[in-house]
């Protein structure tokens, strides 16, 4: 499944993610902190490791396969193809821009 940030996903019949860069993430960084940041982190403030996940943030993602999706017919792809994110920006409910961009 293929999803960013907040709209409805699509889903691949076949998906291979490489690369990335390596970010931690929890309620209060749902963005992610960087590595340098996180250990920074854990170092000045009383805050335990296992309130955050390891995650990849912008990797190389690939599909093919049947692409389904609820806004339009299923789309059959031979070989593989590269995922690009939208670039149009969204706003959040409260009206803040939301980042763009692969976690998982």
């Amino acid at each position: 499944m293929v999803r960013t940030n907040g709209g409805k996903p699509h889903t691949a019949e076949y998906l291979y993610r490489t690369g990335g860069t390596l970010v931690y993430i929890n309620r209060e960084y749902p963005s992610g902190l960087s590595e340098q940041d996180y250990r920074r982190l854990l170092l000045n403030k009383e805050i335990s490791a296992t309130l955050f996940q390891a995650r990849r943030l912008n990797m190389d993602v690939y599909v093919k396969g049947r692409i389904t999706h609820a806004d339009h017919k299923t789309v059959l792809l031979n070989g593989w193809h590269r995922v690009i994110p939208n670039t149009e920006p969204s706003v959040s409910a409260n009206g803040r821009l939301i980042a763009m961009g692969f976690i998982d």
